[in-house]
């Protein structure tokens, strides 16, 4: 990595807050189909509870409530904020939360938004064209974007896109790549 980052963006679930519990809330269930079309925006959230409910069988209000719990029972991890506010260049969010979790991600991580110098949420991390709007809105060259994220996956998108990815493992370890980058002291 060189100093060429102009901009460093954090994935929120999971690397800014902790990992949410989402395994424990659907359990053995088959839900990955819904949860990947309810993610893509190819249903909607009142279709997505309504099969989640049936799936898990439970009403749909017990699915609301059990659903929002478990997947923003985390904190905010206080080492990866505290590299957060010492970055050096622009940094901003990027996260495909949901329109369930979007409420509660504002009021949560108020103080992160409030930082950030650009938010990108609810825009999905799984296709390269993503990536790419992403990098034309923020107007500055591929290689330029730092993105850190907790998915090998998203990482890997990321660098096809022709940004800079890390995978986040730890607060170290974040905290080691940046100080290499000199994006932080």
């Amino acid at each position: 990595m060189n100093r060429s980052i102009e901009v460093v963006l954090f994935d929120v679930g999971g690397v800014l807050v902790e990992n949410p519990k989402f395994k424990i809330f659907w359990g053995d269930s088959d839900s990955k189909s819904l949860r990947e079309q309810f993610g893509e925006r190819r249903i909607s959230t009142r279709t997505f509870v309504k099969r989640g409910a049936r799936l898990l069988g439970i009403t749909q209000k017990e699915f609301l409530q059990r659903y929002k719990k478990a997947y923003w029972s985390g904190s905010i991890n206080p080492r990866v904020a505290k590299i957060y506010d010492t970055i050096q260049v622009r940094k901003g969010l990027y996260s495909d939360t949901n329109p369930i979790h979007m409420r509660y991600l504002k009021s949560k991580c108020s103080a992160l938004f409030s930082k950030a110098d650009v938010s990108i949420i609810s825009k999905r991390k799984s296709k390269v064209r993503s990536y790419k709007e992403i990098i034309r809105m923020l107007n500055v060259q591929p290689n330029s974007i730092l993105f850190i994220d907790d998915n090998l996956r998203y990482v890997r998108l990321a660098r096809r896109s022709g940004m800079v990815g890390i995978l986040f493992r730890s607060s170290r370890q974040l905290s080691f790549a940046l100080k290499k980058a000199r994006l932080i002291s």
